[in-house]
């Protein structure tokens, strides 16, 4: 990447079989859709959920930690 070059990755939020609702990052190249069933790891604990929504953002906005 250049200087002034910005990275997007996308911002997927994931409601799980018990409600709850996740954000987590996903790579560009993972073809996901709203209304998919995935498994995602949370605390080191497998859940299975249905992503809601996914959202194209830039990199520097991305919660970390």
């Amino acid at each position: 990447m250049g200087v002034g070059d910005i990275r997007m990755v996308r911002m997927v939020t994931v409601q799980l079989e018990d409600g709850a609702k996740l954000q987590c990052g996903s790579p560009a190249e993972l073809a996901i859709h709203p209304g998919d069933q995935c498994i995602i790891e949370d605390r080191h604990i497998a859940e299975f959920g249905r992503v809601l929504q996914i959202e194209e953002r830039a990199d520097t906005e991305i919660p970390r930690g």
